[in-house]
């Protein structure tokens, strides 16, 4: 697949990332193609196969694409749109507003991917070509019903052992503690503060009681 459309896998896996932007956030993915017209159903239809098959379910059902050859009447549904070589002549507001992927002319505008490593990730690239091993990894976490299932990140956390929440947890018991220690503090100090009043006041009524006693 990387050698027909002359990608390597780190952009397709920024295509992956951008895939879950896509459906999480409905933007465009412009894939610019090192082809002429007449091959790019056939290119685009080879890099669709795989990419579908390593994105999870919800995902899949969130995003549409479409080929230079056709026009849809309703492009609101369309996320990933390939295009062949020299198609881009401007970067337009509303190209920059998704993801262009210019592949012949080596221009890849993706700001807002991280470019973190992905467990989940990982995995999908390990296993491309055991779509029996992804489908049923997919079908059980699709059962699973997880909570933000265009977020690239839960299914980090399924690799991770959850350690997104188990920072969270940890930074709100440090809170925790740190809390407790500045209320015990707090309270020490006024504790201290309103005994050395007393001692103060005593002291003060003891000394007059002292010059009474002196006087007589």
């Amino acid at each position: 697949m990387y050698s027909k459309a002359s990608i390597n896998e780190e952009i397709f896996t920024n295509i992956i990332k951008a895939s879950f932007h896509a459906a999480q956030y409905g933007k465009k993915i412009y894939v610019v193609l090192d082809c002429e017209k007449n091959y790019i159903e056939y290119i685009s239809r080879e890099i669709l196969r795989y990419l579908y098959r390593v994105l999870p379910f919800p995902v899949r059902r969130r995003i549409g694409f479409i080929t230079y050859m056709k026009v849809p009447k309703n492009k609101n549904f369309i996320n990933i749109i390939f295009l062949c070589k020299g198609s881009i002549k401007r970067i337009n507001t509303e190209l920059k507003a998704g993801y262009i992927f210019d592949i012949p002319g080596k221009e890849f505008y993706i700001d807002g991917i991280d470019s973190a490593k992905h467990p989940f990730i990982d995995f999908v690239i390990n296993n491309i070509g055991n779509e029996a091993v992804l489908n049923d990894f997919f079908n059980k976490v699709d059962n699973h019903k997880i909570e933000e299932s265009l977020n690239l990140c839960e299914y980090d956390d399924i690799f991770g052992g959850n350690n997104r929440n188990s920072i969270a947890d940890k930074k709100t018991a440090k809170i925790g503690i740190k809390d407790e220690k500045e209320q015990y503090n707090n309270f020490k100090e006024n504790d201290n503060m309103h005994g050395n009043k007393f001692v103060k006041i005593m002291k003060f009524f003891i000394d007059k009681i002292k010059i009474k006693f002196k006087n007589y």
